[in-house]
């Protein structure tokens, strides 16, 4: 009995190293492997990423969209005017040409099925000299390389905020949203002042303002009263809207953003045209 506990004893332990042994190397090997994968992954996400530039070179565009320096479009932002190139309803490329500067922004976007409006691959470069400033790469907002040599004025060198303020896709398709608009000057008296919804945040808040008409550039506007969505009010002050000011406002028929308000509104059964303020400042005669 004792020799055959000892034998069981004896040949028991060399397996158990043996085992032991076995799950290391096997463990060393997944971690080789996934390194081996990890790495040529991203050399292939690059390699991808420069084919499908030469691809959105050689697209037939079928829209461009051109935002503008004015008041309404690029205030505050140091570009001068942004380009968006568009295939179908896809956006696949921006162009932008910064103030006072001879910089040029490239941005491509992957017009992949389930992966669209996302920046892959940024170009800063000098357009008087040809000089590159700065390259980046990206897949799903993951770095794959960057290459930043002179940032612009006003803007950190961290390659992940450069990738984010590299997208101009929202304010694409806001303009997209805004050029099919139309739009009138509108001179009117405020009837009354109403109440400040919650501040805008995580929720976009609008209130309606009813206004009697002096003059506008809607010819033949076939009422006495506009109803004016004005979206987060609270942006203007809490005592910039006094009942029976004047006021100018700048109105479109469309809210030209791409999400959505809750809209308090208390004269939806008025009847009354309704438009949403672009521009709304207090009149001097």
């Amino acid at each position: 009995m004792n020799f055959i506990s000892l034998t069981t004893h004896t040949d028991t332990a060399p397996a158990q190293i043996r085992g032991r042994w076995w799950q290391f190397k096997m463990r060393h090997l997944l971690i080789i492997i996934l390194t081996t994968f990890h790495l040529t992954a991203h050399s292939q996400d690059i390699s991808s990423i420069d084919k499908l530039k030469v691809r959105i070179d050689n697209l037939l565009y079928t829209d461009t969209v051109i935002i503008t320096d004015t008041i309404f479009d690029l205030k505050g932002y140091e570009e001068k005017e942004i380009q968006g190139f568009r295939h179908g309803d896809t956006l696949v490329k921006t162009i932008a040409k910064f103030k006072n500067s001879s910089r040029i922004r490239v941005s491509y976007f992957s017009c992949l099925p389930n992966y669209q409006n996302k920046v892959v691959y940024v170009k800063d470069f000098d357009e008087k000299t040809n000089d590159l400033l700065i390259e980046l790469y990206a897949w799903d907002e993951e770095i794959l390389k960057s290459n930043i040599i002179k940032a612009s004025n006003n803007y950190t060198t961290r390659p992940s905020d450069i990738l984010r303020r590299s997208d101009y896709s929202t304010k694409i398709g806001f303009k997209i949203v805004d050029r099919d608009a139309l739009k009138y000057w509108f001179t009117g008296r405020l009837i009354e002042k109403v109440p400040f919804t919650p501040g805008c945040g995580k929720i976009a808040w609008a209130v309606v303002h009813k206004y009697e008409v002096i003059n506008t550039t809607y010819q033949d506007y076939p009422n006495k009263y506009v109803l004016v969505i004005q979206p987060c009010p609270e942006f203007n002050g809490e005592k910039f809207f006094i009942k029976n000011q004047t006021y100018r406002i700048y109105a479109s028929t469309n809210s030209g953003v791409t999400f959505s308000h809750v809209v308090s509104n208390q004269y939806e059964k008025a009847g009354i045209p309704i438009f949403w303020s672009e521009q709304t400042t207090m009149y001097d005669r």
